[in-house]
């Protein structure tokens, strides 16, 4: 099992490297540490996640492992090839789950390859807009300590 030390650099690596790959430090570590106290409530909120190939999954999975309780608001799956995944389509079920956390899947335009940048602008649009009416209605019992978003540049 790793170190707490470890999760928490790698964590902080992951959070803070910019697109070039070079770690932006914050003044302090320990701006870092409320990631692994007693136990947190979790949202990720994320287009993309499992079964897409990203660092979130790591994250989160990293999370679950010591013991924090997560959930996750994402699209339906269709990254990188712009169509979705077996077992997924815009009417598929939202609510499943992935390495035991409890995923949300929003029903979103996927990514097209025909007419890439206006595929990819409408899928990006998607997620914003549907999870923004759908979410309130299936998380509105839900109490979360902390929402953690992960958003990738186009």
């Amino acid at each position: 099992m790793l170190s707490d030390s470890l999760i928490k650099d790698i964590l902080f690596f992951l959070i803070s490297s910019n697109r070039s790959g070079s770690v932006v430090k914050p003044t302090t570590q320990k701006s870092f540490g409320f990631f692994f106290k007693d136990f947190f409530y979790y949202l990720i909120v994320s287009q993309y996640f499992h079964p897409e190939n990203l660092p979130i999954n790591f994250i989160a999975k990293l999370l679950k492992e010591h013991g924090q309780e997560i959930n996750v608001l994402t699209g339906k799956p269709n990254y990188p090839k712009g169509k979705y995944f077996a077992g997924h389509s815009f009417f598929s079920k939202i609510l499943g789950e992935e390495f035991s956390i409890k995923v949300f899947r929003m029903p979103i335009t996927p990514r097209g390859s025909r007419f890439r940048t206006l595929g990819l602008a409408f899928n990006y649009l998607s997620f914003a807009f549907i999870a923004s009416i759908i979410a309130p209605f299936i998380l509105r019992k839900e109490k979360y300590d902390v929402i953690f978003v992960y958003a990738n540049s186009p």
